[in-house]
């Protein structure tokens, strides 16, 4: 049995806190671990109904540039921390929905939630699939963001990730897990075309 006896906080800002965690393992070894304690977040692939499309962000990552020098944008899904205990991840998912791409959810639905990256992170990611068909506002952004919303016809979703890439635009696995996972749940002899 593994258990902690001793804990020190190396590095902590608003997001995150990496601590070095000394433990005893089952051969009764005393060995370090750096775990980053980060809150957990939510994202959706979001459908646009009224027009058939999927709703996407790109924007600029620092962390990308820093890294790669190159790749500096990617193409995400709607997504934002867990930053307010007191809310739903549903609640903060509509949020996020409303003040990034300027729509309201109509529907939002939880499809599995996963750890980002067990082997360093607490973080949790949980998963949704949300549907929108008219604009409620314009864009709410931070002063340091820079995002913007592509909207993409269903059936021309893989050519547009392929297009991205071939840009040395970096696109989120997340999406095409769950442009997978929507084939598979609405109609994969229609929709697994998408992959081809």
């Amino acid at each position: 049995m593994k258990f902690t006896w001793n804990r020190e906080v190396l590095f902590e800002s608003r997001f995150n806190k990496v601590i070095l965690d000394e433990y005893i393992d089952n051969e009764g070894n005393t060995k370090k671990w750096e775990i980053s304690e980060k809150p957990d977040s939510v994202s959706s692939l979001v459908e646009n109904v009224s027009n058939d499309t999927f709703i996407f962000v790109e924007q600029y990552r620092r962390p990308l540039e820093y890294w790669w020098k190159s790749k500096w944008r990617i193409v995400e899904l709607v997504a934002w921390l867990v930053d307010k205990d007191w809310k739903s991840l549903e609640q903060i998912m509509s949020e996020e929905i409303r003040e990034e791409i300027w729509y309201n959810a109509e529907s939002i639905s939880h499809i599995l939630s996963s750890p980002k990256s067990a082997g360093q992170s607490t973080e949790y990611s949980h998963l949704f699939y949300s549907t929108v068909s008219w604009k409620a506002q314009e864009q709410i952004l931070w002063a340091s963001e820079t995002i913007d919303v592509i909207e993409v016809p269903k059936l021309e979703v893989y050519n547009f990730i392929n297009s991205k890439e071939q840009q040395w635009i970096v696109v989120d696995s997340w999406i095409k897990n769950l442009l997978w996972e929507y084939a598979r749940m609405k109609n994969p002899q229609k929709y697994m075309k998408m992959f081809e």
